[in-house]
């Protein structure tokens, strides 16, 4: 029995340090990315059994972040995919479809446009499982940009139309409305046609917003 509670002593004492290199991870992440890095790294490199769920398939997540944001998206994006097996290893869906938003818009950065379009369909795919509707609504606007970048205006609106009528279910948080209607002006501009692009500009100025209605979901929001 003292041997069994020698090595759970152990186990907790690693687990609790994992914790508090992550939490050296985050806040050094802006301040010094190479030592969050570091840290990362250090991390990465711990048995699972010593690493709670969280630190587990965050770290990764976080050294994707930092290496993207220092200017190198095609080493992060391995980062993020590991990211992805492990929240579905812990059944958080819902994160890993925020990060198939991360990863594709890496590659709409890219101008990989095909790519792109994958990881926002997966994304959608997810948050349909999980009825997430913010999460469908951002996957079908940013699906659509992707045809606006590409020359496909048409096809573009068909999408932010279908984000607008997700828009205009979801009443309790207006900023979306507003969104869709500011896309749709854009389309419309590029199109000439500008009558419509003021009136949709006009229905997005109509749109009240609460001053704190501003807390966006997801990773992207998050970063």
């Amino acid at each position: 029995m003292a041997l069994i509670l020698f090595f759970l002593a152990i186990s907790a004492t690693e687990q609790n340090s994992s914790v508090t290199l992550f939490d050296s991870l985050m806040s050094s992440a802006r301040s010094n990315p190479p030592s969050a890095l570091h840290l990362g790294f250090r991390l990465m490199d711990m048995k699972r059994k010593n690493l709670p769920d969280t630190v587990y398939a965050y770290t990764p997540l976080q050294i994707g972040y930092i290496l993207d944001k220092q200017g190198f998206p095609m080493q992060a994006l391995g980062f993020f995919s590991i990211t992805i097996q492990r929240l579905e290893e812990i059944g958080r869906l819902q994160y890993s479809g925020y990060l198939h938003i991360d990863i594709g818009n890496i590659y709409y950065r890219q101008k990989e446009y095909d790519k792109a379009r994958e990881k926002y369909y997966k994304a959608q795919e997810l948050f349909e499982r999980e009825e997430n509707s913010y999460g469908i609504y951002t996957a079908i606007n940013n699906l659509a940009l992707i045809e606006s970048a590409k020359g496909n205006p048409r096809q573009a609106l068909i999408y932010f139309g279908r984000g607008l009528k997700l828009a205009r279910s979801r009443t309790e948080h207006p900023y979306l409305l507003a969104h869709s209607y500011q896309y749709i002006s854009g389309i419309y501009a590029s199109l000439g046609m500008q009558d419509s692009v003021f009136a949709y500009l006009d229905s997005a100025l109509a749109v009240h917003i609460p001053q704190n209605d501003n807390k966006l979901k997801g990773l992207i929001w998050r970063k």
